[in-house]
């Protein structure tokens, strides 16, 4: 089975509201990205909220997923539109199920 990732940047402010809208529709939760300062030994100290986070889920690449893709699109189009944080674009790439499990590494 295939399966679709969805991920989109965001501002800092956006991750709670937007993790929220993954999980509400995903499947299997969602994950964030938050960008790190490291040091000169690449250790992280601390979340840089002058970078974008990422955020993403997995949908089934089905017509149930594309439904869902649909709602994600609109809850995205309604949190810009209240101008939340700055949201990126949406992202999508699909994933083989043989792969799904460590598709989060990349």
């Amino acid at each position: 089975m295939m399966w679709l990732e969805v991920s989109v940047m965001a501002d800092i402010a956006a991750v709670e509201a937007l993790s929220s809208l993954f999980t509400q529709h995903g499947e299997g939760g969602t994950a964030v990205e938050e960008p790190f300062f490291t040091d000169a030994e690449g250790e992280h100290y601390g979340i840089d909220t002058a970078r974008p986070a990422r955020i993403s889920t997995y949908l089934p690449n089905t017509s149930e997923g594309a439904e869902r893709l649909k709602r994600i699109e609109e809850g995205l189009w309604h949190l810009s539109a209240f101008g939340l944080a700055p949201i990126g674009s949406l992202q999508t790439r699909p994933v083989d199920e043989a792969n799904w499990a460590n598709a989060w590494k990349e």
